[in-house]
């Protein structure tokens, strides 16, 4: 497997099941401990709710997704210890004003590749 195929899996799993549907194209990179968090946009209109999806290789062993806001402060974030994560894993998390929201994207045990992509709820 591949984080490509992998995140394609977990998003058509739990997307289309929740009436979401993917936002642009898939985020790649390579991520490790110690490297600078990657960070990708999202522009987000007044009321929209998302959730992320993102997907390391074998060799990552925890991730941790934030999403912030242009002033940095934080709209939902969360950590795993395992190679994939959902955030919004716990409800969608949704914004108040257009704005563009960064995603950042960060391992805490093992470098590697990785895929994440941001999917919109109705």
């Amino acid at each position: 497997s591949s984080p490509e195929r992998d995140l394609i899996r977990l998003g058509m799993l739990c997307g289309p099941y929740h009436g979401m549907r993917r936002v642009g194209e898939a985020w790649t990179g390579s991520i490790g401990p110690g490297t600078l968090a990657r960070s990708h946009t999202v522009d987000a209109r007044k009321g929209q709710c998302f959730r992320v999806f993102a997907v390391a290789d074998q060799h990552v062993r925890g991730l941790a997704l934030r999403a912030l806001l242009p002033d940095g402060k934080p709209i939902a974030e969360v950590t795993t210890t395992e190679r994939w994560a959902a955030l919004g894993s716990d409800g969608a998390w949704c914004v108040a004003h257009d704005t563009a929201v960064v995603v950042r994207i960060e391992s805490s045990s093992g470098s590697g590749s990785y895929s994440a992509q941001a999917w919109l709820l109705p």
